[in-house]
């Protein structure tokens, strides 16, 4: 590790200090993590201009710049998704929570998990 070499061989690093080892080593993981990322997108992206940009970009955001318009949409929150795909089903929750607790509600305590939702959609 980069520590120990500093503190123990120093005669491998002869010539540098310890503070220029370490700038070397996080140089060199800046290198491989946009490495990493120009062949994860190089992958997605099939123009030939904007391959020719990413390989020849130098940071993180000037990629990510460059892969937003490919990048797919976002989902949404949860209860977007569940509004979106099951209007009947946040009706029926509503619904199991607006009833009285005297005039016909569903006692929860006595159903399973999913037996008040399979009882309001059933009906």
């Amino acid at each position: 590790s980069i520590p120990f070499v500093c503190r123990y061989r120093t005669d491998v690093i002869e010539p540098l200090t310890t503070k220029q080892v370490h700038f070397l080593q996080s140089l060199v993981s800046k290198h491989n993590s946009l490495t990493s990322l120009r062949s994860k997108l190089l992958d997605c992206i099939n123009d030939k201009t904007v391959q020719e940009q990413i390989l020849t970009s130098t940071s993180k955001s000037e990629l990510d710049d460059l892969y937003a318009p490919f990048k797919p949409p976002s989902k949404g929150s949860i209860l977007e998704r569940i509004q979106k795909e099951h209007p009947d089903l946040v009706d029926a929750v509503d619904l199991l929570w607006s009833k009285d607790n005297d005039g016909g509600s569903v006692n929860l305590s006595k159903l399973g998990p999913r037996e008040p939702l399979i009882q309001l959609l059933s009906a």
